[in-house]
């Protein structure tokens, strides 16, 4: 009988004191229990009730469990099994037993270190392999409360593994989790996260993602970056209506489309893009930073809305002059650098906040420099 092989090879690997004796021809299996938790986890793992009913089980001592114990032990086979993670024997141990019996809803309890996130990965993609594939996996810290962040960070396990590993998490997990570091993974789909709807911080930084279909049900989301990859298009963050801050720097964006919605957005990145106007932000106006720098602009129209601004980047562009600041009253510190500019105090009129000035790579002449600094403006020139 297969699954007596299995149960044999997975009780002498943990090295539990249970006597297996199975005669080949017959249709039975004595189990000696060492104690009523591990013959709950064993009955819980014999799969259907014909294994259960061909089985006789015994206590350490030799005396029959009667019927209704097996039978209520088998009922909750479904409950998680526990990986104890407290210690690398332990966790190694569970990791085994889980293996051994393709157990179907698992509980983790201790560190979240990079070691044990990696196994826990492997362990989800070697049970989906099975036909029994893992259904829940259920994380907590190592004080048992529910783990609110999860760092992958630079596991670089591959999208399959590392989206299976994401959509097997179970609700309680899922509904605590509200950070999640997902950096410099060379991911290219990001589907295993539709249903992490609690989440508030999302870091994406440094994979190879041109698309972002994955995120819109992602609808609690207050930060997200999206740094360092290759998306052309950002029409799929419009749901997206309660982020605050939006890092899309380092991308091959050529226009600014889909964000006309996230109107509590305080702090936007799109340097370091391939942007040649400005457009798609009228409607952001609570917006307090805005990156545009290293792109193609060649005129700033497009930002007076945008009253509310604070700091504004728009070094290393393609600027002749700087009409479209004027109505930025609440701006303090605007970055001009390296552009064409060859005049400045016009367009700074209206701008009574300002307080820190960068024009380093622009030919600009002295007199306005120093008017600008008799204004009690701080110029880096």
């Amino acid at each position: 009988m297969q699954n007596h092989s299995n149960l044999h090879k997975a009780l002498h690997f943990l090295a539990c004191s249970i006597v297996i004796s199975c005669q080949e021809g017959k249709q039975h299996v004595n189990i000696t229990d060492v104690s009523n938790e591990l013959l709950c986890e064993i009955i819980g793992h014999l799969y259907d009730e014909e294994d259960m009913q061909s089985s006789r089980f015994v206590n350490r001592r030799f005396k029959n469990v009667t019927e209704d114990v097996v039978r209520e032990r088998y009922k909750n086979a479904h409950k998680p099994y526990e990986i104890n993670g407290s210690s690398q024997a332990l966790f190694e141990q569970g990791l085994s037993y889980a293996k051994a019996f393709r157990i179907q809803h698992v509980r983790y309890c201790g560190p979240m270190d990079e070691n044990r996130i990696r196994s826990l990965i492997r362990l989800v993609n070697l049970l989906n392999r099975n036909d029994r594939p893992l259904l829940s996996l259920h994380l907590l810290n190592q004080d048992r409360a529910p783990l609110g962040a999860l760092d992958l960070n630079g596991l670089n396990v591959g999208d399959d593994a590392l989206n299976a590993f994401l959509s097997v998490l179970s609700e309680d997990t899922k509904n605590n989790l509200r950070h999640l570091n997902l950096n410099h993974n060379q991911l290219t789909t990001i589907t295993g996260l539709e249903n992490l709807t609690q989440l508030r911080w999302l870091y994406l930084i440094g994979n190879r993602l041109r698309a972002i279909t994955g995120l819109k049900k992602l609808t609690q989301l207050k930060y997200l970056n999206l740094g360092n990859n290759q998306l052309t298009d950002i029409t799929e963050l419009k749901n997206l209506t309660h982020l605050k801050s939006l890092y899309l720097n380092h991308n091959q964006l050529t226009a600014i489309t889909g964000l006309e919605n996230l109107t509590q957005l305080l702090e936007l990145d799109i340097s370091n893009n391939e942007l040649t106007a400005i457009a798609g932000l009228k409607n952001l106006t609570q917006l307090k930073c805005l990156y545009l720098n290293h792109n193609q602009l060649t005129a700033i129209a497009g930002l007076e809305n945008l009253t509310q601004l604070q700091k504004l980047y728009l070094n290393s562009n393609r600027l002749t002059d700087i009409t479209g600041l004027e109505d930025l009253r609440q701006l303090e510190y605007l970055v001009l650098s390296y552009n064409r500019l060859t005049a400045i105090i016009t367009g700074l009129e209206n701008l009574t906040q300002l307080r820190w000035l960068y024009l380093t790579g622009n030919l600009i002449n002295n007199k306005e420099i120093a008017e600008l600094r008799n204004r009690g403006i701080s110029v880096s020139y």
